[in-house]
C-alpha cells in the first residue's frame, strides 16, 4: 500500500525561502514500511556477477567501493548506479590495493606497489595521488570530507595519522603500543587501541584537540565506527561478542544486543545501525533503529553475509551464496518525500559551497532526514517527529562551525516546518 504525503502551506513557504530549491505542486508517493515489529522491508541487489572473490564493501549515498580479485590480484572498484558503466576499475596496478573507503567524491585505499603499505587516494578531479610515503607502512584508512586517517608505524607501535587535503599531515596518537582501526566523522575520529594491554576504543576531537576514551572497560572493545555524535563497537564483556553504542550528545552508553552468540563489525548511519549476527549458526546482517528499539534481520540465506556497511537507507555486505565472494546491496524500501528530498538537496549545495564544512557532517545530516522519511513511509510520526529533534538538535551543535549560521537557520526553519506538517507539536 502506498501513503501520500501533502505539503502544507507552512512547509511550502519555508521551502520557498531556500534559493533554487523547489517546492512541489503536487502530493508526493511514499514506497511500503522500512521495517517494523523485526520484519525488513526492501530490495536485495545483487552487485557484483565476477566469478572472483570481491571483498570489504563500503557505500556512501548510492556509489558503493570494494576490493576486487577478478585481475589475480586485490583491486579497487567502484560501483555507482548513475553513470552508463556502473562498475569502474579505480586502481589495477599489479600490486595489490585493499580496504577501500568513500567519502563523496574521493576513495581511499592501502597500496602495495612500493613494497611496504601506502595510502593512495583517487579523485575523479584529480585522478589518483599517492598521501603517504613512508616504509614503515600505513594501514586501515578512511576518509571523511577532506580528510583521511590511517594507522602507521611497525607492529606494536602504530600511531594514528591525519592527512587533512588542505593543511597536510599530523599524528593524531602517540600513545604506546598500538592504535588501529581509525574512523572518521566530520571532525571526530575514533579507534581501536591496545595502551592498556587489552582492547579499547578511544576518541580524539579535531575541533577541540582533546583525546577521550570512550570504553575502556576490562573487557575487549573493538572494530568502532562513527556517525555524527554516536560510536558504535564491539564488546565482549558479557562473555560473547554485542554490539554497544555511546552517544556523545547525551554522554550514555547502550547494550544494543543481548543475544547469546556473536554480533560483530558494526556500522551506523544516522540512527540506523548495522552488525554481522552468527546466533542463527551462520552470519547474517541485522538492522536496528536506536530512535524506535527496533531490531531486524536483513538477511536470511544460508550462506555467510558479513562485512556490512550502510548509508542513510542503503546497506551493503560480502556475501558467498553463489559460492565466491559478491558484494550485495539492500534498499531499505522509502522513497523520500518531495520536501526532503529537496532538504536533502540543500544539504549537497551546502557542502559544495562550503556552508557545511565537511562532508562528514553533511553525510550525517542527510541521514537523519532519510531516515525521517522511512517513518513517515510506515506512518509511525512518533519516531519522524523524534528524528526531527535529534536533527535539530545536531544542526544547532554545529551551527556557527561546522554549519554556517545562515545555513543552519534555514537547516532548522526547515526541520520546524517538516515538525509541523507531521503534527509533531513542540
Amino acid at each position: 500500500m502506498k501513503h501520500i504525503v501533502v505539503v502544507v502551506p507552512a512547509l511550502a513557504l519555508a521551502l520557498a525561502a531556500c534559493a533554487d530549491v523547489p517546492v512541489p505542486s503536487e502530493p508526493h508517493l511514499v514506497g511500503p514500511p522500512q521495517f517494523a515489529a523485526g520484519i525488513v522491508v526492501g530490495t536485495e541487489t545483487r552487485i557484483t556477477t565476477d566469478p572472483a572473490d570481491q571483498y570489504g564493501p563500503r557505500i556512501e549515498g548510492d556509489r558503493i567501493v570494494w576490493q576486487d580479485f577478478r585481475n589475480g590480484n586485490w583491486d579497487i572498484y567502484l560501483y555507482d548506479p548513475n553513470e552508463l558503466s556502473t562498475e569502474t576499475a579505480i586502481s589495477i596496478d599489479p600490486a595489490q590495493q585493499q580496504s577501500p573507503r568513500i567519502s563523496g567524491d574521493r576513495i581511499v585505499w592501502e597500496d602495495y606497489r612500493n613494497g611496504n603499505a601506502d595510502i593512495y587516494l583517487y579523485d575523479p578531479a584529480t585522478g589518483e595521488t599517492q598521501i603517504t610515503n613512508d616504509d614503515v607502512g600505513q594501514n586501515s584508512p578512511d576518509i571523511s570530507g577532506n580528510r583521511v586517517v590511517w594507522a602507521e608505524g611497525p607492529p606494536g607501535g602504530k600511531d594514528i595519522y591525519l592527512y587533512d587535503l588542505a593543511t597536510g599531515t599530523e599524528p593524531i596518537t602517540t600513545a604506546p603500543s598500538d592504535q588501529l582501526i581509525p574512523k572518521i566523522s566530520g571532525d571526530r575520529i575514533v579507534w581501536q587501541d591496545h595502551r592498556s594491554g587489552d582492547l579499547d576504543i578511544y576518541l580524539y576531537n579535531l575541533a577541540t584537540h582533546s583525546e577521550t576514551g570512550i570504553a575502556t572497560g576490562s573487557a575487549l572493545q573493538r572494530v568502532p565506527a562513527i556517525s555524527g555524535d554516536r560510536i558504535v563497537w564491539a564488546d565482549n564483556r558479557n562473555g560473547n561478542w554485542d554490539i554497544y553504542l555511546y552517544d556523545l550528545a547525551t554522554g550514555t552508553e547502550t547494550q544494543i544486543t543481548a543475544d547469546p552468540g556473536d554480533q560483530d563489525f558494526p556500522a551506523i548511519s544516522g540512527d540506523l545501525i548495522v552488525w554481522q549476527d552468527g546466533r542463527n549458526g551462520s552470519w547474517d546482517i541485522y538492522l536496528y533503529d536506536v530512535v524506535t528499539g527496533t531490531e531486524a534481520q536483513v538477511t536470511n540465506d544460508p550462506a555467510v553475509q558479513e562485512f556490512p556497511d550502510i548509508s542513510g537507507d542503503r546497506i551493503v555486505w560480502m556475501d558467498d551464496r553463489n559460492g565466491n565472494l559478491d558484494i550485495y546491496l539492500y534498499e531499505l524500501s522509502a522513497v523520500l518525500p518531495a520536501t526532503i528530498e529537496a532538504a536533502v538537496d540543500l544539504i549537497d549545495d551546502y557542502v559544495a559551497d562550503g556552508s557545511i564544512s565537511n562532508d562528514g557532517i553533511g553525510q550525517s545530516a542527510k541521514a537523519f532526514l532519510r531516515q525521517v522519511a522511512a517513518d513517515v513511509a510506515r506512518d509511525d510520526y512518533r519516531a519522524a517527529c523524534a528524528r526531527l529533534d535529534h536533527f535539530i538538535e545536531f544542526v544547532t551543535r554545529h551551527a556557527g562551525e561546522q554549519i554556517e549560521a545562515d545555513a543552519a537557520q534555514t537547516l532548522l526553519d526547515l526541520a520546524q516546518a517538516l515538525k509541523d506538517t507531521y503534527g509533531c507539536g513542540g
